[in-house]
């Protein structure tokens, strides 16, 4: 249904404020007659949080629901760390953990929204795998090219995109096991410089 709006976070102890703040947003300016279903990729948020993050938002929009997606750091053992940990490759779990959910927007918990997310929800199409943003980081882009030349990969500055906001087409990657192929690219290149970003660039890119 058009109304129902998926979102998934990721969150772990030590990122709870954020979580807080990025999901009481996204409620403060959804429209009202939209329902807002949230999946917390859970690295260890701990069940008070969970029931006081729940109920906080209910106040500001009480078309909400929370779900709790649980991840742990040893299903991502073999991968590089990215800014100390692994929480960055849970978003990969989506399209498997979610097998009933075709669309979903990717909000990282340091996001902080201001505008209806109606609006993003409208884009979605069943032809587009993913929508993401440019990334703005001109060093990233950079340091990227250089990489992707470096291992005799194409690379398209205008197209690279950031991950930390993305909109997935759930049912897509599904049918194309885009996650496993990720994962197959990031096990060839254990020096990818910014984890399942460089991935599902390098794999999706010419797609967007």
């Amino acid at each position: 249904m058009d109304n129902v709006i998926n979102f998934a976070i990721p969150a772990g102890a030590n990122y709870v404020r954020g979580m807080f703040v990025t999901a009481m947003r996204i409620a403060y300016y959804a429209r009202k007659d939209a329902y807002l279903v949230f999946y917390v990729l859970d690295g260890g948020v701990y069940a008070e949080d969970f029931a006081r993050l729940e109920m906080t938002v209910k106040e500001i929009h009480p078309r909400s629901s929370f779900h709790s997606v649980r991840v742990e750091a040893s299903d991502f053992a073999c991968f590089p760390s990215y800014g100390g940990n692994v929480m960055t490759y849970a978003r990969l779990l989506l399209s498997e953990k979610l097998a009933d959910v075709d669309y979903i927007i990717y909000s990282d918990s340091d996001m902080l929204w201001m505008r209806d997310v109606a609006e993003l929800w409208a884009m979605r199409d069943s032809n587009v795998p993913f929508i993401s943003t440019k990334e703005s980081n001109v060093s990233t882009v950079k340091r990227e090219e250089t990489w992707f030349v470096a291992k005799g990969y194409e690379f398209c500055p205008g197209r690279y995109f950031c991950g930390g906001l993305s909109f997935y087409n759930l049912k897509w990657w599904r049918q194309h096991s885009v996650a496993k192929q990720v994962m197959q690219f990031i096990s060839r290149n254990p020096d990818v410089l910014y984890a399942d970003q460089t991935a599902v660039n390098f794999l999706l890119g010419d797609k967007l």
